[in-house]
């Protein structure tokens, strides 16, 4: 650990000489105690965080939750927690411009930062498939000091934690982790029962976001390292609510209604509507004659149309 790091870049017969300001990266926040074998840079999990819109109120999930960046980023966010103050010591506190004056400017704002802390208003879900990532998680949300409850379950599994919430996710690529063919079916199974969520989800390749089914409201690319994503987010709409059935018994028909429904479905013969006051009834068959047993009878038949037209007159000894 040099107390002051100098960097060289060399280009053909150029060289560039660099101090270094911030000692190590500015990535590393400093509570990662373990990490998994791709872990999520935090500085790129912070920013999904907050182009996933979330309003730092609202529950929020991660289903695949790996060694926990993502939720843990999006806690000391909502906590007001500002990054780099876990940090022990910058690269510039060591150098021999750094007096005593500068010192004292830097712990006023070290202790500015930590009095606008809060606790954090929004519940955090994690969750994963393995007792190893659970773990992980455990360890780095206790060195961040924030509050993650975890639950151990596959993402088809997992039901709903809240009613309506924020779902952040970063699944597998298979670039660097071993995918599993039926994540997106289950990712899009855990859609379904999230109505009245909304989601983001940092996509490394095509086949995840076309296995989800649902209109994105917004796409964004990314660079995770040299892999090229995007960040696409949905608005889960509710699923839908079951018709109700009606209660009670049905009204019953009359026996002269239940006769004419029940001849007009089963049976050939077919009102005329050519009289008003009564029903008649005739085959559409050209002959006529043939009648269905238990059929109800014509009780007048049309007379065929002759050169002048009928004004639909019933000319029955009965009369209409």
């Amino acid at each position: 650990d040099p107390d002051v790091a100098i960097l060289v870049h060399l280009v053909k017969d150029e060289a560039c000489l660099y101090l270094d300001l911030a000692g190590e990266s500015l990535h590393r926040r400093g509570y990662r105690t373990r990490a998994g074998e791709a872990p999520l840079k935090e500085t790129l999990a912070a920013a999904i965080v907050r182009l996933s819109g979330w309003d730092r109120e609202s529950p929020l999930l991660d289903p695949m939750c790996g060694s926990g960046t993502l939720l843990i980023e999006g806690a000391l966010w909502a906590s007001r927690v500002w990054p780099g103050t876990s940090r022990r010591t910058f690269g510039f506190e060591r150098w021999a411009s750094h007096d005593a004056t500068e010192r004292r400017a830097i712990a006023t704002l070290r202790q500015e930062a930590r009095d606008d802390e809060r606790p954090c208003p929004a519940a955090i879900y994690g969750a994963d498939a393995s007792e190893d990532a659970l773990a992980m998680t455990e360890e780095n949300a206790l060195a961040a000091g924030v509050d993650v409850r975890l639950r151990r379950s596959r993402v088809g599994d997992l039901p709903a934690p809240a009613a309506a919430g924020w779902l952040v996710t970063n699944p597998p690529y298979g670039a660097r982790l071993a995918h599993d063919d039926t994540l997106p079916e289950e990712l899009a199974a855990l859609f379904s029962r999230l109505g009245g969520w909304k989601a983001s989800v940092l996509a490394g390749t095509p086949d995840t976001l076309r296995a989800l089914r649902q209109r994105p409201v917004r796409s964004l690319e990314l660079h995770n390292g040299d892999l090229a994503c995007r960040l696409v987010s949905y608005e889960l709409a509710p699923a839908p609510a079951p018709a109700e059935r009606p209660t009670g018994r049905r009204p019953k028909l009359s026996r002269l209604s239940r006769r004419d429904r029940t001849a007009t479905r089963r049976s050939p013969w077919r009102t005329t509507g050519a009289c008003s006051g009564s029903r008649c009834w005739r085959s559409p068959s050209r002959s006529g004659s043939r009648r269905s047993p238990g059929r109800p009878r014509p009780a007048c038949r049309p007379r065929r149309r002759r050169s002048t037209r009928l004004r639909g007159r019933c000319r029955t000894p009965a009369g209409c």
